[in-house]
């Protein structure tokens, strides 16, 4: 005769089964189910659970980010919010990196990005190598930016027609007019690099030269750069 099982005991398997699904739930479901991926987020392999997982080959984008460590957050599950954290430890193969992303409906948020993205000719012909991100925070909903800070910084890999650009270009990345806006400056102030991102990946970076000798502004004009009064000005759209 079959025993009879109480109310309480069927809650607590319940209850028992529920906290092994979320323990061992693999990683490929929580990104499925958000909204990343729809966000321009792929990666070749998803491996592991929510809580330990690894993202093989991460890409965001037109931008490689390589394999990183993934995880999902707790807290943000409370209010129904999609928090995943990604971080990789700098080895001789890849540079340090950690971000948290999310995204749920009409909210796109980046948090405490730290990391440096190879941009594979993305800005040519400024023959940029890569982008330096610090502290980067941004969100933006319902298509429009709300909140952006901390700093950019794009290096290049060699100098255009004899400028020192050894350092790179660098700024604070704001909004502006709906977008994701980067005003960067190089070391002697006379370049600069105004960069908007909108919210489908769509950009604009307009590069600015100031203070050259007449025969370099005939040699900038060549590589498609044209005159404003003093500065030499090229505009490049493209997307991410």
């Amino acid at each position: 005769m079959m025993k009879h099982i109480s109310a309480k005991r069927v809650l607590i398997i319940i209850a028992a089964l529920l906290i092994c699904l979320l323990i061992f739930m693999p990683m490929r479901i929580i990104l499925g189910l958000s909204d990343l991926e729809k966000r321009g987020m792929s990666a070749k392999a998803v491996e592991g659970s929510i809580w330990s997982g690894t993202l093989r080959e991460l890409q965001i984008a037109k931008l490689p980010l390589g394999d990183v460590n993934a995880r999902l957050r707790a807290l943000p599950l409370l209010t129904g919010k999609t928090e995943i954290v990604i971080d990789r430890e700098q080895s001789a193969l890849s540079p340090a990196l950690h971000a948290v992303i999310g995204g749920n409906g009409d909210v796109l948020i980046a948090r405490n990005v730290t990391a440096d993205i190879a941009t594979r000719g993305l800005f040519a012909p400024i023959p940029a190598s890569n982008i330096q991100l610090e502290n980067v925070n941004a969100e933006i909903r319902d298509g429009k930016c709300v909140e952006a800070s901390g700093t950019v910084r794009i290096n290049v890999e060699q100098g255009l027609l004899g400028m020192n650009l050894s350092r790179g270009l660098s700024g604070k990345i704001a909004c502006r007019y709906g977008g994701l806006y980067v005003p960067l400056a190089g070391q002697s102030g006379l370049e600069r690099l105004d960069l908007t991102i909108r919210q489908d990946g769509r950009y604009e970076a307009v590069f600015k030269v100031e203070g050259l000798p007449a025969d370099m502004t005939g040699l900038l004009g060549e590589l498609g750069f044209t005159p404003i009064g003093k500065t030499m000005t090229l505009t490049t759209k493209g997307q991410f």
